[in-house]
């Protein structure tokens, strides 16, 4: 088998694995974020 072609294989399912879990996580550490602020401004 190449190994080249195997390398490229395994990068990519990475690359996309890595994209779906950012994507994922993006709400959460949003919401992180801003209850932070919150509690360090405490606008109310």
């Amino acid at each position: 088998m190449n190994v080249a072609a195997m390398l490229s294989n395994i990068l990519g399912r990475v690359d996309l694995s890595g994209f779906a879990i950012g994507f994922s996580a993006h709400d959460k550490v949003r919401n992180f974020i801003i209850s932070m602020m919150l509690l360090i401004y405490q606008p109310f």
